[in-house]
């Protein structure tokens, strides 16, 4: 895999999360465009780098998000979720097209969602009574899978007009296979 897209195309969604996240928030749902990279990556890429990868994303998306500011910056539930994200579309890909947009979409919908079940349940374990840490001030389970299953909605809209363009770029990837 070359690694010059994939250093443009991650600090390009890094700065597309960062920086439109005010401006395309709807009621305090946002795209994640780091996901849809890793899901990209899951479906076209080798399967150690796409891991890897979604890893690396994942912290990342973990320090730009605050869904619960007295709580701070919590790293982890997203690094877990996104890294299941992309075993599971490291697991989906042969039964999807990897060269369509429509495919990158609905794998973008169920990575997500593993993603958004994986961030909830270590966000409500870190709560349990027996445990040192506290859930973060105001986080309730069920409010937090809604907020994060409309947020893999909103991604997955958002993953049209990115995904096309990322599959469009797929050669210059290199990822070492010609099968679809």
């Amino acid at each position: 895999m070359n690694r010059t897209p994939w250093v443009i195309a991650a600090y390009a969604a890094l700065l597309l999360q960062a920086t439109l996240r005010p401006v395309w928030s709807v009621g305090g749902v946002a795209p994640e465009p780091l996901l849809i990279l890793a899901v990209f990556l899951g479906q076209c890429g080798p399967s150690t780098p796409a891991l890897f990868s979604a890893l690396l994303f994942g912290v990342l998306a973990d320090a730009l998000s605050r869904p619960y500011p007295e709580a701070g910056v919590l790293i982890g539930p997203a690094a877990v979720g996104y890294v299941v994200a992309a075993f599971a579309v490291l697991q989906l890909r042969s039964l999807v097209f990897r060269h369509s947009v429509l495919s990158l979409v609905v794998m973008t919908v169920a990575g997500g969602f593993f993603a958004a079940l994986v961030e909830t349940a270590v966000l409500a374990v870190r709560g349990l009574t027996f445990l040192a840490a506290d859930a973060p001030p105001g986080f309730t389970a069920l409010g937090h899978l809604g907020r994060a299953l409309l947020t893999v909605l909103y991604t997955a809209a958002l993953a049209v007009p990115v995904g096309w363009m990322l599959l469009k770029t797929r050669p210059t990837w290199r990822f070492g296979h010609d099968s679809a």
